[in-house]
Formats: C-alpha cells, structure tokens, sequence
C-alpha cells in the first residue's frame, strides 16, 4: 500500500477510515441497541452513514490508495515498483494471518477454560488460516478466516492490471487518456458476465476497482494531466459503470455502497480542495503508517478481546442480549395471538431483561399488540419453575409455550411431567432444503443461511438430484455469509451441516421424511407433487418464492415448530394447541338397553367386575320398572 504520510490530508482521510471501519467491526455490537440505533434513525438514518459506516471507511482506503497509487503509472519504472509493492504486501498479510492464527487460538483455550464454550474462529483450522495467508481463499471466492480480506482482492487485481498493461498505459497516459483503458477492462469484464453468470464474482469486484478509480482520477487532475471538466466527465462515466455493476452483481452489494462511495468521493474532494489548510503531524503520519496492519488484525483480535470480556463478565456471546430482543419479538406474536384468539383469559409473559435491567422496548410492543396481559422481566430455567410452580409475583400457569436454550427445554419437559402442559420437545432449528437441477442457487444459500444464524446448534441440510448444484451453493453460501454480521455464528452451524446429493426425487423425500425437519423448502420444479408426498415436517415452504423466513414473521403460519425429529409426533403451535376438550354424555333407558350388554361384556373380558355391576344394576332396574 502506497503511504501517504508525507501528504497531511491523507494522513486525516485514513485516519477516518480506521473509524468507520472500527465503528461497526467492534462497537456497534454493543451499541446498537442504544446509540447506534438512536443516531442511525433520528440523525442519519437518509444518508446511511451508520448502516454503512464500515463501506464508507473502505471505500475512502480505496480512493486514498487509488491516489497515492495511479499516478505512479506510466513512469518507466511503474512495473518493478508495482512488484515490490505487491511482494511486500503479501509477506505483511501473511504475517498478519498467523498473528491472527495464534491470537485466536489462545482466546481459544481461554473460552473453553473459562466456560467450555468454543470461541469465534474455532471452526477453521490452520490449513484454512493458511489459504487466507496466501488469498488463496479470497481469489477462489471462499470466505477467509479473518472476514475482512476480501478489500484485498480488488486492490491486487488493479496492481495487477497496471502490471500487465504497462506499456500501453504509458502510451495512454502521454496522452492524458489513461482512464479510458481501464474503463475499457470493466466494460469487457461487464460484458463477460452478462454471458457467462459464473464471473459474477469478478464483476463484484470491479465495483470496488471503480472506487480506486475515482481516486485515480482525482490524482490525475492534481498532476495536471486533465482538466476539471474531464475529471468531472470521468468520474460520472465511472459511477455509471459502478452503477451497471449493481444490476449485474445482483447480490453482495447494494445501493447503500454506491451512497457510501459518494459520500467517501465528496470528503476526499472536500479534504482535497483544502489540503494546504492541513499540516504534517507525526501522529496522523504514524496511524496511516500502521493503516494495513490496522485492517488486517483489527477484525480478529478485536472480535476475539470483546467475546472474552462477555466471556468473562456476563457468561455469553455479546450479540445474545440482541437476538433475545429480535427473536422475542417474533417470538411474542406467535404465541400470544393464537392464545388470544383460542380465547385465553390471562396471557403471561416472561421475558430476560437487558444488562439496564429493562425489557426491550420491541418485545413491549409485540405482548401490547397480542394482548398479553402480564409480564415478568425473568428468564431462563428459573422462568420456567416461576410459572409451573408459582411465586408471591408470578402466577402459576397451566401451559407453558416458548423456545429457549438446551436448559430451558430440559426444564419444560421436567415440569410436563407433573405441573403443566408445553407445547412441545424440541432441539436446535434446522431446515432441510430439497433442490433440482433448476433450483436458484443464491436463493438456496440465503435459505440455509438464514437458519444457520440462529445459533451455533443450528443445523441446515441441503438434498439435492444435482450434484453441479452443491458446488454452486457452496460458493454463494460462502459468498452470502461474508456479509451477515452473524457470520462467526453461522459458521459453526454450517460446520455440522450437510449437503446431500441422492439419485432421484423418491430417495429424496424418503431422506427428508426421516428426518423429520422443522423447515422443510421444496425449490423443486414439480413441489407441488413432491409436497402430496411429504409425511413428517414441521412446516412446509412451497417454491422458490417462499423462504422459510416468510413464514417466521408475516405468511400467517406459526414458527414455533417441533425439531430434532419430533416432527414426527408433533404439530406446531396453532389454537388446537391453547384448547382444552371436554366431552359430555348422556343415556337414556333405552341407550342402557341398546350398549348395556356390551359393556358388560367388554368388561367382564378386563376382568373389571366393578364396572361390569355398575351396567348390570342399571339394567335390572330398567326391567324391574318396566314389570
């Protein structure tokens, strides 16, 4: 990476982008429910500063280096200098990769000393920690075990591309038309993909490439070598292929980049256009000399350092206070509103409190709009033995429904035995998702990643009669997963998972029947042939325009559903489910006549003389009235 250490208003720009990269990596997990939330709606929310907080700090390190960089080509000596600087970063990004490697593997022993838990990385092994000390991983469009590489990738494809074509980017720039050649790449790679859809891959890295473009640009016109009115043509013709390759990638990036990229464009511009107002400071000089070291170790050790302290303060993962509020709000309307409409007299509620001792103000307005009537801030298996057994606060109750944790379920099935009635045994979520040769493989990957982030027990299976399928699935899960904030989570979920290939449709759904899965995604041509087949499953998601997180929020179906193959036994939650059955009867002298010989019999058969008698006497008295 070019150094900027002697330009002052670079030194401030990279500095900025240490900031928005660090805010959401490591603070916004902790702040997001206060803060962050807070700024993100009242303040910024329309510039999406705070969502995107982490692509504005890449991206105003990509402009920076695009300056620092470009105007190095075409000199002569752009070739061996290009080289050095590539060797260089290679040997500092594997450095920094088996830095990361033992950091995480000594918080590592820490997590499972302190409580038997396995930390963030514990899924990768030192193979893995190696195809990312190479970028083997992150060329190969795999996820690397760092999570932040990928913003190598462009970066060296442009060092590359200016390695290769030297010399007639020199022949270009003694013209001043430079730019046009590697506008001329992108359009090539654009093209490329739109035949080919496999180089998808490479065209989302064009858009990145397009941000160090924009700093090439702004370098050009510092030197002299355009006017302001072509820089201002350039750079449009460069959103617009930004923009182009929004609509050709298709997933990885949104619009939220491209704001995220202009707002970095317009603070380089503005920093640039005042740039003899800022003077050289040693610290500034000092934070863009440690810029890539920064980048490389941040994510890793950070992310590392912050579980530990929960680890140690507070006995969990620090995103678990979150999810309890996103999954209980979900949680609240599908329990509460069946039970309101089954005509339950007094719903209660008992929900954890956060870390200020509140409940969260989302799961408040779930049980007000459900009609929960009381609610106690208690969790856990202590909730649990609260309503089965009652205390001076909490009421005893004759049903007990709800997810929860391994210790939480084992209490509910102790209690069941006794007290109360719950609504089901259950395990860790899973779907099975079935595909064909013709199932969208981005759409099977989003499936099973969204049931891979619910917790490190999730399992997620993928049966398919194409076997080209799973190789797909596998680079778009890879692809998706680098992306989601849950994605160290999701990780050790996909390590259990499994992605079967079988011969047809009749092996298929004899594997899914026997396993029984709580979600069950029928992505196949004919699903609803396939669906008249299916005999044990949860709930069942029809086509490939039914995710299973449909059905957890807004399709009307119930998400509480049996797991770990107890859908063979059980149903999901409904209003069956809230409802008691009486049964009333009553005989006439005549119906004793029509059954009583019967009964007699059948008991007589049990052995059961008492209930025999209890027939007989009715029966003699019938026939001595009717003397």
């Amino acid at each position: 990476m070019a150094s900027g250490k002697r330009i002052p208003f670079i030194n401030v720009l990279r500095l900025l982008a240490m900031v928005f990269v660090l805010t959401p990596h490591l603070l916004a997990y902790q702040l997001e429910n206060q803060v962050m939330i807070w700024v993100g709606t009242y303040v910024l929310n329309p510039l999406h500063i705070v969502q995107y907080c982490g692509a504005l700090g890449v991206s105003l390190f990509f402009i920076t280096s695009g300056y620092l960089t470009m105007p190095q080509a075409g000199t002569g000596r752009c070739v061996q200098r290009l080289y050095r600087q590539v060797l260089s970063l290679m040997v500092e990004v594997f450095a920094a990769m088996m830095f990361c490697m033992v950091v995480s593997y000594a918080f590592q022993a820490l997590f499972t000393a302190i409580n038997g838990h396995q930390g963030p990385y514990a899924a990768f092994t030192l193979r893995d920690w190696l195809a990312s000390a190479v970028l083997y991983r992150n060329f190969m469009f795999r996820v690397s075990t760092e999570g932040i590489l990928w913003f190598l990738v462009p970066f060296l494809m442009f060092k590359l591309g200016l390695i290769l074509l030297d010399k007639p980017l020199r022949r270009l720039e003694q013209r001043g038309n430079g730019p046009w050649l590697f506008f001329g790449a992108v359009v090539l790679g654009f093209a490329i993909r739109a035949l080919w859809p496999a180089f998808n891959y490479i065209t989302e890295r064009f858009f990145y490439m397009g941000i160090i473009l924009m700093g090439y640009i702004f370098a050009l016109l510092n030197h002299g070598r355009i006017s302001k009115a072509k820089c201002a043509l350039l750079q449009g013709v460069n959103l617009a292929l930004m923009l182009f390759s929004l609509q050709m990638t298709q997933v990885g990036i949104d619009n939220g980049y491209i704001v995220s990229a202009l707002y970095a464009a317009v603070l380089f511009y503005g920093c640039y256009k005042l740039r003899d107002s800022f003077h050289y400071n040693r610290f500034l000089a000092y934070t863009d000399t440690i810029g890539l070291p920064f980048f490389l170790l941040h994510y890793c050790v950070g992310v590392n350092f912050i579980q530990l302290i929960y680890y140690v303060f507070w006995n969990g993962y620090y995103t678990e206070n979150h999810v309890m509020a996103t999954l209980g709000l979900s949680t609240v309307l599908m329990l509460a509103t069946p039970a309101k409409i089954a005509g339950c007299r007094e719903i209660v509620l008992c929900t954890p409190p956060g870390r200020d001792g509140k409940v969260h103000p989302a799961i408040l307005c779930a049980a007000r709009v459900a009609g929960v009537n009381r609610i106690f801030k208690a969790g856990g298996v202590q909730a649990i033995g609260a309503m089965a057994y009652g205390t001076e606060s909490v009421p005893k109750v004759y049903k007990i429904f709800g997810p929860g944790n391994q210790y939480v379920m084992a209490a509910k099935q102790q209690v069941s035995l006794h007290d109360v009635a719950i609504d089901m045994p259950a395990g860790p979520s899973e779907v099975a998702v079935l595909a064909d040769a013709g199932s969208n493989p981005v759409f099977v990957a989003a499936d099973l990643l969204s049931q891979a982030e619910h917790g490190v027990d999730s399992q997620v299976l993928l049966v398919t009669t194409d076997e080209a399928l799973v190789g797909k699935v596998q680079d778009e899960v890879e692809r998706q997963l680098a992306a989601l904030p849950r994605k160290e989570i999701a990780k050790q979920a996909l390590a259990h998972s499994k992605l079967v290939v079988v011969r047809d449709m009749d092996e298929a759904l004899e594997l899914t029947n026997r396993y029984a899965p709580e979600h069950l995604i029928i992505e196949t041509a004919d699903y609803l042939q396939a669906a008249e087949r299916v005999v044990n499953a949860g709930s069942v998601f029809l086509g490939s325009y039914t995710p299973e997180s449909a059905g957890d929020y807004a399709s009307g179906t119930n998400h509480t559903l049996p797991t770990n193959g107890y859908a063979t036994a059980y149903s999901g939650v409904n209003l069956d489910s809230y409802h008691r059955k009486i049964t009333f009867q009553e005989l006439t002298p005549q119906g004793i006549r029509d059954i009583g010989p019967a009964v007699e019999l059948m008991a007589a058969g049990e052995h059961l003389d008492a209930h025999r008698n209890a027939m007989t006497v009715r029966l003699e008295s019938i026939k001595t009235e009717m003397k």
